[in-house]
């Protein structure tokens, strides 16, 4: 019984809208198009796989790097502090 209020109070609840999930891009298909208007060349999916490799790498050396010198400069000030 309760169920039948809730949909009287919520009536928006029974509206189905069509999933946009088919219109949703995919990375690849976003990068291919970003670099194909940037440039005004066609671009093979094999060379956007390399890039997004490439893309991934230096993202991974950046969270890396980061991590390290963030640990680097926390060891500095706790040992700033224990000098003082």
């Amino acid at each position: 019984m309760d169920d039948n209020f809730r949909l009287i109070a919520n009536p928006y609840l029974l509206n189905t809208k069509p999933s946009n999930l088919t219109d949703m891009k995919t990375y690849e298909s976003q990068l291919k198009e970003i670099i194909e208007l940037e440039y005004n060349i066609y671009i093979h999916p094999q060379l956007i796989e390399k890039i997004k490799i490439n893309i991934d790498n230096e993202i991974n050396n950046y969270i890396i790097d980061k991590y390290v010198n963030d640990l680097i400069d926390d060891c500095i000030e706790q040992t700033i502090k224990n000098l003082i």
